[in-house]
């Protein structure tokens, strides 16, 4: 893998979880996932992220509605114990560092839900321009009011158009990805430039 990164001037950054953050079960199978893996990160010596992010609560290549779209106060509780617990974990046990990536269809994608979360932690954020786009959310105007807990980014941009299609007729997210709603910066509507202007502002060197 080392090798094959080194022809492409690549370098691994971070590993990715994903699952229910609700139930403790789950949480306990993404901790042992996580355990597993890290004898492959720890061999790199700048993937010091785990990105973090909630399951989808509607089915991802159906489209079905599997979870609560939105969480009663009991189940935010349990969502941010959850995420504190695997923190925790990575921290003591592999010096990494977990950020938090709000997604689309998640329980954790407007910026009221973001700012909830950062508001009931101190975690920090993996943000994702296109997701936040798809959530109506204002990648530079967020990123201007909290970038103190962005550590780490995802640059892309999101088609609206294909949004509002996949809403009118009903599409999955995954056939709606497969459609390209994340898309490359110039194919959407995330105003990049306004979102490099914020990074140049702040000194983002992360």
């Amino acid at each position: 893998m080392k090798e094959e990164l080194e022809k492409r001037s690549l370098e691994l950054t971070a590993t990715t979880l994903v699952g229910d953050l609700t139930s403790s079960s789950k949480t306990e199978k993404l901790i042992a996932l996580l355990d597993d893996m890290s004898e492959l990160q720890l061999r790199f010596e700048n993937a010091k992220y785990v990105v973090l992010i909630d399951d989808c609560y509607a089915e991802f290549f159906y489209g079905e509605l599997i979870r609560p779209q939105f969480l009663n106060e009991v189940e935010w509780s349990k969502l941010i114990k959850n995420i504190i617990k695997i923190r925790d974990h990575v921290r003591t046990n592999y010096g990494l560092e977990v950020v938090f990536h709000p997604h689309a269809q998640s329980h954790v994608e407007t910026e009221e839900q973001i700012e909830k979360l950062l508001n009931d932690t101190d975690i920090n954020l993996c943000l994702d321009t296109g997701h936040l786009v798809y959530a109506d959310g204002d990648p530079a105007a967020f990123m201007h009011k909290h970038y103190q807990p962005i550590p780490y980014l995802h640059l892309k941009s999101c088609d609206l158009k294909v949004r509002e299609k996949m809403q009118r007729e009903g599409w999955s997210f995954a056939k709606a990805v497969s459609e390209d709603v994340m898309c490359e910066s110039e194919l959407g509507v995330v105003d990049m430039k306004a979102s490099m202007k914020v990074l140049e502002d702040i000194n983002f060197d992360k």
